[in-house]
């Protein structure tokens, strides 16, 4: 990687977005789905198991938790900063950062707004 600093006198738009990780949200979906289904499983055919089997209910609660989570958490920030020669710089916190990130995010709004540069989501 490399480091590469574009001054923000080149900057002449900011654009900021409240986005959704469609990724994710499917994936925990299908976490949550594949969970509930071998619940359906174990209670449909409860009484065909073996004598002394283990079923790891903990790590099932685990699973839907986390699926839950990216589900329903699945929000974070991302900025598009256009540049005097065309270029566009993009960055994108990651899904679930979102309230870690929202005092940077805040900031960086506020500064766009007062120079001038915050752009709508058009």
């Amino acid at each position: 990687c490399e480091l590469i600093d574009y001054p923000m006198a080149e900057c002449v738009g900011i654009e900021y977005r409240d986005e959704r990780s469609v990724f994710t949200m499917i994936a925990g979906g299908f976490l949550v789905l594949l969970i509930a289904a071998i619940a359906y499983l174990l209670a449909a055919m409860w009484d065909d198991l073996t004598p002394g089997l283990q079923i790891p209910v903990g790590a099932m609660a685990v699973g839907a938790g986390v699926g839950l989570r990216w589900t329903f958490m699945s929000r974070r920030h991302k900025f598009v900063f256009e540049m005097k020669d065309g270029i566009k710089l993009k960055w994108r916190s990651r899904s679930g950062d979102f309230k870690y990130k929202v005092g940077q995010a805040n900031k960086i709004v506020t500064f766009a707004k007062e120079a001038g540069l915050l752009r709508s989501k058009a």
